[in-house]
């Protein structure tokens, strides 16, 4: 099994991360078609590994961490990207064009994704071994489900507000 360094990632992204050059050169079309495409991709992940945990899955431990890993490190990937550039380009044009209105709400998507960000690590974290799948297989189907539901409902909220106003200021 590989263990991700959530901070050794982020970094990693960062100097990999060809759309990072925010600006007037940036595909903003195409960056929030890799973010929506990344929801569907979190969807789906959180969507397998939960009902092969219902269905009592006879596939090994080392495959529910396989996807564990591949969901945290996407989700680590698609935060940084938000909290790089979605975030920070809403923040920019709202300012730029006098909509301070919208700042307060900005501040409570940041803060409510803090707090998911933070649950969801604790998640991860208490799964990182094939040991400690095995013998919590039940109470880690429930903690998922959880954790699934509050990225669904966040996912939703995003692209039901934030996608559109961005869109908006860009002019996509």
């Amino acid at each position: 099994m590989v263990v991700v360094n959530l901070k050794l990632c982020y970094v990693f992204v960062r100097r990999k991360d060809k759309l990072f050059n925010r600006g007037a050169g940036m595909d903003r079309k195409q960056y929030l078609k890799e973010l929506e495409e990344e929801h569907l991709t979190v969807k789906r992940l959180f969507s397998e590994i939960g009902r092969a945990i219902e269905r009592k899955d006879s596939r090994d431990t080392g495959w529910f961490a396989e996807k564990l890993n591949d969901l945290k490190t996407l989700l680590l990937r698609h935060v940084y990207r938000e909290d790089e550039m979605l975030y920070k380009d809403l923040r920019e044009e709202a300012v730029k064009l006098n909509q301070d209105a919208l700042l307060p709400a900005l501040d409570v998507f940041m803060e409510s994704m803090h707090g998911l960000s933070v649950a969801a690590g604790k998640f991860f974290d208490k799964y990182d071994t094939t040991e400690k799948i095995r013998v919590n297989l039940e109470e880690l189907g429930r903690e998922l489900a959880a954790i699934s539901d509050a990225m669904d409902k966040r996912m939703k909220s995003e692209e039901g507000s934030l996608f559109h106003i961005y869109r908006a200021y860009f002019h996509l």
